[in-house]
């Protein structure tokens, strides 16, 4: 299929006042919330502690070092292994070490993270840091997203 060089320009239209206006300045507000669902929360529990991250600008920091958020007990593990952020509606693990983080979400795959490799964290699993999750069941680290629905307020 061939597209013409017309198919490719962006629609431009004028609304009521004649300003220009394209189809990328349009936006679902319903989208856009969902984008920064405020209600969203990721839980997760380590040798029996549950520690719960909820939206906003922080970054929950996992690794051996006593200033991270989830302190792990492993020599496999670095000082400071990986770190978790919201964005864009969603959790993200992202891998700072050099033995890799391992995460089996949903009972699909492992799945292997190294050196600032990222990953969407969705519905639950495990995490291993530094090592496989079919190891020590003590050193792994469980998760669950929770992620409510977003309901638009008519009156706003």
């Amino acid at each position: 299929m061939q597209l013409s060089q017309a198919s490719l320009q962006p629609k431009h239209e004028n609304d009521t006042l004649g300003r220009n206006t394209s189809a990328t300045e349009s936006i679902n507000i319903t989208l856009l919330r969902s984008l920064r669902n405020q209600s969203a929360r990721l839980t997760l529990v380590y040798q029996g502690k549950t520690t719960e991250f909820t939206p906003g600008p922080h970054v929950l920091m996992i690794g051996r070092s006593q200033d991270c958020d989830i302190v792990l007990k492993d020599r496999h593990s670095s000082r400071k292994h990986a770190r978790v952020v919201y964005r864009k509606g969603k959790f993200v693990l992202i891998d700072q070490s050099t033995n890799g983080s391992f995460i089996s979400m949903n009972g699909l795959a492992e799945i292997c993270l190294v050196e600032q490799d990222q990953l969407l964290l969705v519905g639950s699993g495990v995490i291993g840091l530094g090592r496989s999750t079919s190891g020590e069941q003590d050193q792994l680290v469980h998760f669950t997203c929770h992620y409510a629905p977003q309901i638009d307020n008519p009156s706003k």
